[in-house]
């Protein structure tokens, strides 16, 4: 690297996902949107904004199983997913769990 440029990044933080928390069960959805962003129901869900969430077991929106995702404008039991634009997706016709996510 002797011509190669050399980045120094100070005070980054680097955080490692240990698994799915044990602390709280898993959450069953209702409902995920086709749309930009796309809107997951989940009755009393209990997520904050900025959780971290893996999604399983959904049926026919299925690019969305096995993935990590940011909660982002949340309500009582609804929130969305920070930045994933679901409006090519297959449409949600059922089941799914979600996850929160430990670092």
């Amino acid at each position: 690297m002797a011509s190669g440029k050399r980045y120094k990044f100070h005070g980054s933080l680097i955080e490692v996902m240990t698994g799915v928390s044990d602390d709280s069960p898993s959450k069953a959805i209702s409902a995920i949107t086709n749309a930009n962003p796309a809107v997951v129901t989940s009755n009393a869900h209990g997520l904050s904004n900025g959780d971290v969430i893996k999604i399983t077991g959904v049926t026919g929106m299925i690019e969305l199983n096995d993935e990590l995702f940011v909660v982002a404008n949340q309500t009582t039991n609804t929130f969305q997913l920070a930045n994933v634009n679901a409006t090519d997706y297959g449409v949600y016709t059922g089941h799914g769990a979600i996850d929160e996510v430990d670092f």
